[in-house]
């Protein structure tokens, strides 16, 4: 376990999609690695460019954690507050993102997901990229088996709104705005995921 103290976590010399945090160890499903607020602090991530945290290891927690985004606009319109990519098995539990240009917390290509009890809230307005609030994108099969309820992930008790895409998608030719969701599980059919 490893736990943060209260105050502001900035990263320096970031590029636009880089990560203020990038964990790629991985735990294993007897010994999960946390990444927690000690206990009676209040830590910040504090994201001025790119990504707040990024996740590409299996078998890991976040929680407790405000991840806010400041200086994201027109011209600074990249970054996720949290991002899980190509893996398996995390838990983002009890965290406060906001400020993102793009969504609050993402994951692509990956599964055994648990969002649950976070609050997320005013981000999306600038990317171009058209994030959402909490998005599930290309999720896939990476070989596990699902919770005793038949579910691989849960998206449960979370406080989701104002999240808004403001700037057209970079990906259609017709330049039209296509999410600023609450919460989406988006293009799964497309990976075969089920």
């Amino acid at each position: 376990t490893l736990y943060l103290m209260g105050g502001d976590y900035r990263g320096e010399r970031l590029t636009r999609t880089s990560s203020h945090f990038e964990v790629s160890v991985s735990g294993t499903a007897e010994e999960w690695i946390r990444i927690v607020a000690a206990p009676g602090q209040r830590p910040r991530i504090v994201a001025t460019a790119g990504n707040g945290i990024e996740i590409l290891g299996d078998y890991l927690v976040v929680e407790g954690l405000t991840v806010v985004g400041e200086g994201f606009g027109p011209a600074n319109n990249y970054g996720w507050g949290l991002m899980t990519r190509e893996n398996h098995h995390v838990r983002l539990a009890g965290n406060t993102i906001s400020g993102m240009a793009v969504g609050g917390i993402t994951s692509i290509e990956a599964t055994n997901l648990e969002i649950t009890g976070n609050e997320v809230h005013d981000n999306s307005f600038w990317g171009p990229e058209q994030g959402s609030g909490i998005s599930l994108w290309h999720s896939r099969d990476a070989g596990t088996e699902p919770g005793p309820d038949g579910y691989h992930d849960r998206i449960v008790g979370n406080l989701v709104y104002r999240n808004e895409n403001k700037v057209p998608s970079m990906f259609r030719s017709n330049r039209i705005i296509t999410d600023g969701n609450g919460i989406i599980v988006d293009q799964a059919d497309q990976t075969g995921y089920t």
